[in-house]
């Protein structure tokens, strides 16, 4: 059996992921700070806005004087994809407007997004991908135990805490309060 390092300190969890003392408490309780809410919604307000850039794509296209055929090919492109957006993306617009703190805990994993070069890390049900040109924290070391809250809809981490070895029980299954 391959021992894992001692969990980081809270403190330097807070560093990390930018969260405070009475964020992570207002997070135990179920509610999130006004930072939070606000980081929250301007996810929503920038998804907003890429969205009504294609929808004002699709409208110059839709009236544009290109020739009939052209004119639908685009303009349907543009409207599926809108609508597309929309249809998948309506309960992550949801629960960013209207957040809910979601909780689970478990142990750090590590793993290869299969098809690409980016890794994810997995703690219980929620997962955060990091692309190309990210690193995953060194904080985050697989088989270390972590309760984690995090926004339902969306999956936005809020706040971390280090759950001790011995408090965690063996074979303990994960608690969740949603799903990422």
């Amino acid at each position: 059996m391959t021992s894992v390092p001692a969990p980081p300190s809270q403190a330097e969890l807070m560093a990390v992921f930018h969260f405070t003392t009475e964020e992570l408490a207002l997070n135990r309780a179920g509610s999130l700070s006004a930072v939070q809410v606000s980081a929250s919604h301007r996810d929503v307000f920038g998804f907003a806005g890429l969205l009504l850039v294609v929808l004002g794509l699709a409208l110059v296209i839709t009236f544009s004087r290109l020739a009939l055929g052209a004119r639908l090919i685009f303009a349907l492109l543009c409207w599926g994809t809108l609508a597309a957006v929309l249809i998948t993306s309506r309960s992550e617009l949801w629960g960013a407007l209207r957040p809910r703190v979601a909780t689970t805990e478990g142990a750090v994993e590590i793993s290869k997004v299969p098809g690409s070069i980016m890794q994810a890390v997995t703690i219980g049900r929620f997962s955060h991908t990091y692309g190309r040109g990210e690193s995953i924290p060194s904080v985050l070391v697989p088989g270390q135990r972590f309760r984690v809250f995090f926004v339902a809809a969306s999956g936005r981490l809020l706040s971390l805490e280090p759950i001790a070895a011995a408090a965690a029980g063996v074979g303990a299954a994960p608690q969740s309060g949603g799903a990422p």
